[in-house]
C-alpha cells in the first residue's frame, strides 16, 4: 500500500471519528433536552397537584366557615304510647361533618294554619302575618351546631296526632320542613319532608323506623297536602 493510500485511509478513519463525535454530541444534546423536558413536565405536574390541593383546601375552609351543604334537621323523639311514653320531644340535629352556624328554627301548628291559607293564582299559597304568628308553636336559636351534634328538648309536649310546618334558617340556607304525626293501632308514626325554601325539590324524606309501606303511603299523602312554600302577606 503506497503512502497516498495510507494517508487517505487515515483521513477516512479520522473523518469517521469526527462523524461519530458529532453524532454522539447530537445524542447527548437530545438526551439533555429530553431530561430538561422531563424535568419541566414533572414540575408542571407538581404545580398542578399543588394547585388542586390548594383549591380543595380553600373550598374546605369556605365550607367550614359557611356550613357548606350541611343543614339542621328537626327531629321528634319518644312518640309511641305502645312503650308507655306519652310525651314527644322536638330536637335539632346536625348530621354532617361540618358545623352549622346561626341556626334559627320556627315551628308552626299547621292544623291552625290550614284554614287561614289563601291560594293565589291557583298555585301560590299565602297567609296573613297575623295568622302566621298566632299559629307559632315554638322558636329556638342555636349559635353554632358542631358536627354530629344534637340539641335536645327544645320543645316537649304530650303526644298527639297532627301536622307541623317548620322554617329553618342558617348562615347560608333557608329550609322548610314539613312534619306529620299519624296515630294508628296505638302507635304514633312520623313522616318528615325537607326542602329548600321556595323550591319543591326534596332534600330528604324521612319516616319512623316502624313505618310499613302502607303507613308510608299515608304519611306521604299527609305531607303532600301541606304546601312547600307559604308566602306571608
Amino acid at each position: 500500500m503506497d503512502l497516498i493510500t495510507i494517508t487517505n485511509v487515515a483521513y477516512f478513519f479520522i473523518f469517521l471519528g469526527g462523524v461519530a463525535a458529532i453524532v454522539l454530541s447530537i445524542k447527548q444534546a437530545q438526551g439533555a433536552e429530553d431530561d430538561k423536558k422531563e424535568i419541566i413536565e414533572k414540575q408542571e405536574k407538581k404545580i398542578h397537584e399543588l394547585d388542586s390541593t390548594l383549591k380543595e383546601k380553600i373550598k374546605f375552609i369556605e365550607s367550614y366557615i359557611s356550613g357548606g351543604d350541611a343543614y339542621p334537621q328537626l327531629d321528634i323523639v319518644a312518640v309511641s304510647r305502645a312503650s308507655g311514653i306519652n310525651q314527644m320531644s322536638f330536637q335539632l340535629a346536625n348530621n354532617f361533618e361540618l358545623p352549622i352556624y346561626d341556626t334559627k328554627v320556627e315551628v308552626y301548628n299547621f292544623d291552625k294554619l290550614k284554614p287561614k291559607i289563601i291560594k293565589v293564582a291557583g298555585k301560590d299559597y299565602s297567609i296573613r302575618q297575623s295568622d302566621y304568628i298566632i299559629s307559632l308553636l315554638f322558636r329556638d336559636v342555636v349559635a353554632t351546631m358542631t358536627p354530629h351534634s344534637i340539641k335536645g328538648g327544645i320543645h316537649i309536649t304530650n303526644v298527639h296526632e297532627g301536622n307541623f310546618y317548620a322554617k329553618l334558617f342558617t348562615r347560608n340556607k333557608m329550609l322548610v320542613q314539613k312534619i306529620t304525626i299519624y296515630h294508628f293501632n296505638k302507635i304514633f308514626y312520623v313522616g318528615m319532608d325537607i326542602h329548600q325554601d321556595g323550591s319543591s325539590k326534596k332534600i330528604d324524606r324521612i319516616y319512623s323506623l316502624e313505618s310499613t309501606p302502607e303507613i308510608k303511603k299515608i304519611l306521604d299523602k299527609r305531607l303532600d297536602l301541606m304546601p312547600d312554600t307559604l308566602i306571608i302577606i
